[in-house]
């Protein structure tokens, strides 16, 4: 896919508890004990913002880049 998940405050690679634990595991504990399908919605609606960061982005405080082109 390309792509590379960065840590907002640094804009270096994000380690494993950011990437993984934080984003996954953390978000998926969210929408387990919530309304998950529409938590999920909610979560992917977020990209739309001005930062185009999800919900599971903010909460890991990470963002993605597209590294296709580097």
């Amino acid at each position: 896919m390309k792509i590379q998940i960065l840590d907002y405050e640094t804009n270096k690679p994000a380690g494993l508890v950011k990437s993984f634990l934080l984003r996954s595991i953390v978000n998926g504990l969210i929408g387990q004990f919530t309304c998950a399908p529409l938590y999920f919605i909610v979560d992917s609606f977020f990209v739309f913002n001005d930062e185009r960061r999800c919900l599971h982005d903010q909460i890991a405080g990470t963002y993605v880049v597209d590294i296709s082109e580097s």
